[in-house]
């Protein structure tokens, strides 16, 4: 058996579980986790413990497993969930050791999360304990799992007093408390659960070994994920990668997604990345569809899961054809729909202006609408509701087989409503592509109900339904090839350490020899250093400031541009002095570099950032002294396939700039670009352990230039180890 497997099967198939903290007193947390046991209709043994009570809804009550095992050897108990307060936790958890408890629920808060050294510290103690005894635990700070196969609805939040119907989409969440939320939106689409996991503070089991036991999982085809934050990025995007391969897809929420400003005053790249950015490239070298709201979450996994449940074949046809077949009852509707899309980037099939091609319009000309059939198609054109058939047909005999978005009122009689979900549910069965009604004032209970039972999902969010739709497609669409996880994808991790910031020379010196084009530069110590450095390369010129521990010359005044005699140079090496001092900066530590004055109508910034527990991520994004205010990067993992990178690059404003200021044709451009990055990161994976971040900016783009003209690099130990 997979090991990961059996060490939480007593986690999610327990033949037994005990509750602590089992009330009769109705409102109390240990009440609600043994009623919601019984309510689920649970098989096995359910033991209540509690010292002062022998008979609680009817179970017999001990004080403690320990007694329980002596009056009842035989009795399996392999889950105990602790419904009792932070301060009980550990005689708890001496009793489960006793017991032969294999796996532990805490319930209780008052650990980590409130962010003082006696909560971490009682959370220590139970990470210790688990791993000394080899018990696990799930927790603390979770409200408890559900399982539906296993009919174990183990815990105290509302939703556990319901009964789910059972479906293929499981979700790990780092809260509980959006449990009722993310579970009663997948019911709402018509999506059935298979397991439901809070990890809370993750003392123990973690989110990426939830994740691990459901890509083994038979009844799970979809994960979704609710992510306060990740510390092993790199096993979170092998394990991702692991179930695209098993055909299974993984839904990503990010919550929380401000940056954290680590190293703030040195790197652009850390600024710059951010926890959003971090996260979303993360997701996309994962191949994760990356959500933004609980709505989206749960409609990309109730349409995911439609499409897990369509052979293989029919799903890659199905992933071919991006282009949008938009229904609607409403010539408003369908004004909305073509704005939204248009938005989200998603085609909608036919031409530009909502005809379809001449040929496809003949044919559609010879049924008897009462107006053109345009996309979107709007059924008042059609006169007869039932005509939507027939117009599928001459659309798919074309080659329109994309997904398929419907917007619906409730309709003046139910013929016509009916006429519309027959043909609604008949392309559903021919077309494994995503389809959805959007009803923003509903249809009714009894409509709604018809449509779920049809597996079409109905929304009444514009925003949430358009969202799920773009990720479940781009998912489908998502033609990678999901292979092996091979070793170059697990780099060590990044050391800690005292950052060291390398000067500007440094850096060049570095990244030159990692082929990286950069501008030449003279060192000098004085004034008639500089001058003669600035003769033998010829005015005009740029003179720097390089003050130790300053990480942005520009922001203190330490570069002059543009210099064009020895005069001059004299002039602004002693106005930047005054700075120095004026700063109280290391004057007689100050290198000063004469570089050559470069001009070139475009400048980007490059570079890499590392996000602790989450990976390397290259950068790149308009630069120059605008790059944080421009704000325009683009982030990719490290391993980002290149084919990847091209297609991202193509489609931001950096390709807009380099179509526009290159001086050289769009696709070569981004070839430039691609092998810089290709010498980044070659120099990189040879200096896993040694770079923090790079800056290259700007880096001067033109008619025949391409070069970095400043760079920092900031090592993380201390130690040039890639010097």
């Amino acid at each position: 058996m997979n090991p990961s497997r059996h060490s939480l099967q007593s986690l999610f198939e327990p033949r037994g579980v005990a509750v602590y903290g089992a009330s009769a007193t109705p409102g109390k947390l240990g009440h609600s986790v043994l009623v919601n046991l019984q309510k689920g209709g649970f098989p096995g043994v359910i033991i209540p413990v509690n010292p002062s009570a022998q008979l609680i809804e009817g179970l017999p009550s001990f004080p403690n497993l320990v007694d329980m095992r002596q009056q009842q050897p035989q009795t399996p108990v392999d889950c105990a969930f602790l419904a009792i307060p932070a301060s009980a936790v550990a005689a708890a958890l001496a009793d489960c050791e006793q017991a032969g408890v294999s796996t532990v629920i805490i319930g209780a808060s008052g650990f980590a999360e409130l962010g003082d050294d006696d909560g971490l510290a009682r959370q220590n103690q139970i990470a210790q304990w688990s791993r000394r005894t080899g018990i696990r635990v799930l927790g603390p700070n979770t409200n408890g799992i559900l399982s539906v196969p296993d009919r174990l609805s183990l815990g105290y939040n509302s939703s556990h007093s319901q009964v789910f119907p059972l479906g293929t989409v499981s979700v790990v969440s780092h809260s509980g408390a959006l449990f009722d939320a993310v579970a009663r939106r997948l019911v709402d689409v018509g999506c059935g659960l298979a397991r439901f996991v809070p990890v809370g503070n993750e003392a123990d089991i973690s989110m990426t070994e939830v994740m691990a036991w459901l890509i083994d999982d038979p009844h799970t085809q979809v994960i979704g994920l609710v992510i306060e934050g990740l510390d092993d990025g790199e096993r979170f995007r092998a394990l991702c990668l692991q179930a695209r391969k098993r055909g299974k897809f993984v839904v990503g929420l990010k919550v929380g997604r401000s940056s954290r400003g680590a190293l703030a005053t040195m790197a652009h790249s850390r600024r710059m990345a951010g926890q959003a950015r971090t996260y979303d490239a993360l997701f996309d070298a994962a191949g994760v569809a990356s959500v933004a709201t609980i709505e989206a979450l749960a409609g990309t996994c109730a349409l995911l899961a439609q499409a897990a449940a369509r052979p293989q074949a029919e799903r890659a046809l199905a992933a071919k054809d991006d282009r949008w077949i938009a229904v609607t009852t409403s010539g408003a509707g369908g004004a909305i729909l073509a704005d939204m899309t248009t938005v989200r980037g998603m085609v909608l099939a036919g031409q530009a202006d909502g005809h379809w091609p001449p040929e496809v319009e003949s044919r559609l000309a010879a049924l008897p609408t009462s107006a053109p059939i345009l996309n979107p198609i709007d059924t008042g054109s059609l006169g007869d509701w039932s005509l939507l058939d027939p117009t599928y047909a001459i659309v798919e005999a074309a080659g329109y087989f994309g997904p398929t978005l419907a917007f619906a009122h409730i309709a003046a009689n139910d013929r016509m409503a009916q006429a519309l979900l027959a043909a609604l549910a008949a392309r559903r069965a021919r077309c494994a592509a995503p389809i959805a009604v959007l009803a923003p004032g509903g249809l009714g209970a009894a409509m709604e109900r018809r449509y779920l039972d049809a597996g079409i999902p109905v929304f009444r969010d514009t925003a949430a339904c358009l969202d799920s739709l773009a990720a479940a497609f781009g998912q489908l669409a998502d033609d990678r090839e999901w292979g092996e996880v091979s070793p170059a994808m697990l780099p060590e991790p990044v050391r800690a350490g005292a950052p060291r910031l390398l000067t500007e020379l440094e850096s060049a010196k570095l990244l030159a020899a990692a082929g990286i084009p950069v501008v030449p530069s003279h060192a000098a110590r004085d004034v008639a250093q500089a001058q003669a450095a600035a003769r033998t390369l010829g005015y005009p010129v740029v003179l720097k400031a390089l003050a130790p521990g300053v990480a942005h010359k520009h922001d203190l005044g330490l570069v002059a541009v543009a210099i064009g005699s020895d005069a001059e140079l004299g002039t602004r090496m002693a106005g930047m002095r005054s700075q120095l001092r004026a700063h109280h900066l290391d004057e007689a530590g100050t290198t000063w570099i004469v570089q050559p004055m470069l001009k070139a109508p475009l400048e980007l910034i490059v570079g890499m950032t590392s996000e602790p527990g989450l990976g390397r991520f290259l950068m790149v994004g308009l630069g120059g002294l605008l790059a944080e205010t421009l704000d325009t990067v683009d982030l990719f993992h490290i391993d980002h396939p290149d084919a990847r990178i091209r297609h991202q690059l193509a489609r931001s404003l950096t390709a807009r700039a380099l179509e526009k200021f290159s001086g050289q044709p769009l696709d070569a451009a981004i070839e430039q670009v691609m092998g810089l990055l290709a010498n980044l990161r070659r120099f990189l994976r040879e200096h896993e352990a040694s770079i923090d971040s790079i800056d290259i900016n700007p880096l001067l783009v033109g008619p025949g230039v391409f070069t970095a003209v400043d760079a920092l690099v900031v090592l993380t130990d201390g130690e040039d180890k890639a010097g």
